[in-house]
């Protein structure tokens, strides 16, 4: 049994992927813009980086509530669903853009606390 589902995955996951490759991709462009406004890059990354976040953040504390149930007082389930929650939608928010975002916005006000801003 498991050598059968050992081969559904492998001939599975083949096939998906070398038909995504062959006619996955395209040369033409998603969006026709033909101004880009500044800092449109940043911005994205922290909207994008907020919005993982926050999903996280609650998909985790919506996940674990279940299990820091067992046993303790409601006080404390609510704190450690909390903690976890907002440590994982950190942790999710600044690999998907925050970190970046978080970088950028610290070297501007460095640099205008330096007043070698251009």
């Amino acid at each position: 049994m498991s050598a059968g589902l050992a081969a559904g995955l492998f001939f599975g996951l083949s096939a998906g992927m070398g038909t995504g490759l062959a006619f996955g991709f395209s040369g033409k462009q998603l969006i026709e813009r033909l101004m880009l406004s500044p800092n449109e890059g940043i911005r994205r990354s922290l909207k994008n980086g907020l919005v993982v976040g926050l999903l996280s953040w609650l998909v985790v504390g919506l996940l674990s509530w279940p299990f820091l149930g067992l046993g303790f007082r409601a006080v404390a389930v609510g704190v450690l669903w909390l903690f976890f929650g907002l440590f994982s939608g950190l942790i999710f928010g600044l690999f998907s853009g925050l970190g970046a975002a978080t970088q950028h916005y610290t070297l501007r006000f460095w640099l205008a606390c330096s007043r070698t801003f251009p």
